[in-house]
C-alpha cells in the first residue's frame, strides 16, 4: 500500500496551485511535470512509477477537463456532454468566496469567520489530516462539499475503509508453458466475482476501482494489485463488508494455491448529527429565515 512519506502541506499547496493553473490552461505537459514531482516527493514513488501514475492522472484530468462549450440552463451550468463538469468542490469554493466578497463589498455585519480550504481530499483527506487546528479559534464549522437543492443539510456520513490487495501468481510463457504459471489476474477475477459490490444495503457500499497487473500479452501474470473501498454509516456493517472482501481474496488465493497480501485501513470516521446539534439548528433557522424549509439528509460521500 502506498502512503505519503513526508507530507508537506505548504509544498503540496504550491504544487496543487501550479497543476490547477496548467489544468485550466490545458497545458498538459506542464501539469504532468508537476504531477511527477508530487508523486515522487509526497508518495516516494520511483521515477518510473511516478511517470505511470502521472499518465493515469493526466488521462483522467483530460477527460474531466472543463469544456469550453458548457451549457447554462435556467441559471445552472452544465457540461455539454463531451466532458464531466466536476463542479462539487468547485461550487463549494465559489460559494465561500462569494460570501466573503459580498460581506466585504456591502460592509454587512457578521460574526468572526475563518475559512479553511484543504488539498488532496480524494486520495485520503491528506490536507484535512495535516491541518494545524491550533491556528483556528472556531468551535463550529460548515463543510461545503455536497450537492442537492438549497436547504439540504447533510447530518450523517459514512465511515470509510481503504482496501488494497496484492495477488501473487507465478509467471510462465503463455504459449510455450502456461501450465507452469498461476495467472494472478484470474485469481483476482475470481475474488472480485465472489465479492458483494455496489449497493450492499441502505447504509453500505463497496467498490473495486483500480486493477493493475501483467507485464506482456504472452506472459502469465504473476502479480495484480487491487484498490477498492467500503463505506457505511453503520460501523458493524462496514466491518462485516470488509471481512467478506478479505475472505473472498483469501479463498481465491487458496483455491489457486497461491497467496495474497491484504491491507484494510480506516481512512476516516463517519458522523451522525441530530436536529438539536448547535450548527444543525443554526443552519435550519437560517434556511427558514430565507423561506426555505431545511431537509436533514444522509450521504454516502465522505
Amino acid at each position: 500500500m502506498i502512503r505519503p512519506i513526508r507530507f508537506d502541506p505548504d509544498r503540496v499547496a504550491r504544487l496543487e496551485t501550479e497543476s490547477w493553473r496548467a489544468y485550466y490552461d490545458r497545458r498538459w505537459l506542464s501539469m504532468a511535470r508537476v504531477l511527477v514531482a508530487a508523486h515522487r516527493e509526497q508518495f516516494g514513488l520511483s521515477p518510473l512509477d511516478a511517470l505511470l501514475a502521472t499518465i493515469s492522472a493526466s488521462r483522467a484530468a483530460i477527460a474531466f477537463a472543463p469544456s469550453k462549450r458548457t451549457v447554462i440552463r435556467a441559471g445552472v451550468v452544465y457540461s455539454d456532454g463531451t466532458t464531466i463538469l466536476g463542479a462539487d468542490d468547485k461550487s463549494g469554493v465559489a460559494a465561500v468566496l462569494e460570501v466573503l466578497t459580498v460581506l466585504r463589498e456591502q460592509g454587512l455585519p457578521h460574526p468572526p469567520l475563518e475559512v479553511v480550504i484543504t488539498v488532496q481530499e480524494e486520495v485520503g483527506l491528506n490536507g484535512a489530516r495535516s491541518l494545524d487546528r491550533s491556528r483556528l479559534e472556531s468551535q463550529l464549522g460548515i463543510s461545503l462539499d455536497a450537492g442537492g437543492p438549497p436547504g439540504q443539510i447533510v447530518v450523517s456520513a459514512p465511515t470509510h475503509d481503504l482496501v488494497t490487495a496484492v495477488v501473487l501468481g507465478r509467471a510462465a510463457h503463455a504459449g510455450a508453458n502456461p501450465e507452469a504459471g498461476i495467472n494472478a489476474i484470474k485469481v483476482a477475477a475470481e475474488a472480485i466475482h465472489n465479492m458483494p459490490l455496489g449497493r450492499i444495503d441502505a447504509e453500505t457500499t463497496a467498490n473495486i476501482g483500480i486493477i493493475q497487473g501483467g507485464l506482456a500479452r504472452n506472459i502469465v501474470p504473476d502479480r495484480v494489485e487491487l484498490t477498492g473501498e467500503a463505506r457505511s454509516r453503520n460501523v458493524a456493517r462496514l466491518d462485516a463488508q470488509t471481512a467478506v472482501m478479505r475472505r473472498a481474496l483469501e479463498d481465491a488465493a487458496r483455491a489457486f494455491e497461491t497467496t495474497v497480501e491484504i491491507d484494510i485501513a480506516r481512512s476516516y470516521l463517519g458522523y451522525e448529527l441530530g436536529p438539536d446539534e448547535p450548527m444543525v439548528h443554526a443552519l435550519s433557522e437560517a434556511c427558514r429565515a430565507e423561506g426555505v424549509e431545511p431537509q436533514l439528509v444522509p450521504t454516502g460521500g465522505g
